[in-house]
């Protein structure tokens, strides 16, 4: 639509968007966050796609079914997405898809490819910001997660909060930054998949593989937030840029 002159007296213009940002742009009245889904909406709706009605059909089902919708966080597309995928699977099956959920790894594509188009519009600097939050960050206090990224990331604060309107990330009652573990986990196998070229190092062992024996490339870029020595380490190599 053009304008609210285009709509009558009295009418009511319901949007629905991912970005908080567009509603504070074009002047909404009110705005009203979507909660997540409770347990036992979540459980209804998962049970819904991989039985085609809302019980399991046995304990070790259920038991299972409690596990994994646990992960959803009461997120309606990763319900949908993974009662699909599990649809017709047996037991063990299952147990596989939770192992990797529980090693922030996403056991089905058409979920992983889903999460990522919803970062697809980020800018360089909010993509970058979004990572280093994702790998490093959860559950910091927010100020002091800005005191670390106005070091190298201009308009720190300027990147959360767009991350916050897009509802990527999330900062709670005691200002700290939350996400959602599935974003998490597409968040790391975005770094796994582009650390191809070795300019990001977010595992311990890869920390270690560049500072104890130096093999890394020069570009390589390692954001250390908390690092435990141990006499296992050898002789660690630091060279400040």
């Amino acid at each position: 639509c053009g304008s609210r002159e285009w709509f009558g007296e009295g009418s009511k213009i319901i949007i629905t968007t991912t970005d908080r940002h567009l509603l504070k742009k074009h002047g909404v009245d009110h705005i009203y966050r979507v909660k997540e889904l409770d347990e036992s909406e979540s459980l209804q709706l998962f049970n819904c796609h991989v039985f085609g009605r809302t019980t399991s059909p046995g304990e070790d089902f259920g038991k299972l079914s409690r596990q994994l919708v646990a992960y959803s966080r009461g997120l309606p597309l990763a319900l949908k997405s993974l009662g699909e995928f599990l649809r017709g699977m047996g037991i063990l099956e299952w147990k596989g898809a939770l192992r990797s959920l529980e090693r922030f790894s996403i056991p089905v594509p058409q979920l992983l490819k889903a999460l990522e188009k919803s970062l697809s519009d980020l800018s360089y600097k909010e993509k970058q910001t979004f990572l280093d939050i994702a790998c490093f960050f959860i559950r910091m206090d927010q100020n002091d997660v800005l005191q670390t990224l106005n070091r190298s990331t201009q308009c720190a604060d300027l990147q959360i909060s767009l991350l916050e309107d897009k509802s990527l990330v999330t900062i709670d009652e005691n200002n700290k930054l939350q996400m959602h573990v599935l974003l998490q986990a597409t968040a790391k196998d975005i770094i796994k998949r582009e650390s191809s070229n070795k300019t990001n190092q977010v595992s311990a062992k890869g920390v270690r593989r560049v500072l104890e024996f130096q093999r890394g490339r020069q570009s390589c870029k390692v954001r250390v937030t908390s690092l435990f020595l141990s006499s296992k380490c050898g002789n660690l190599c630091f060279q400040r840029r």
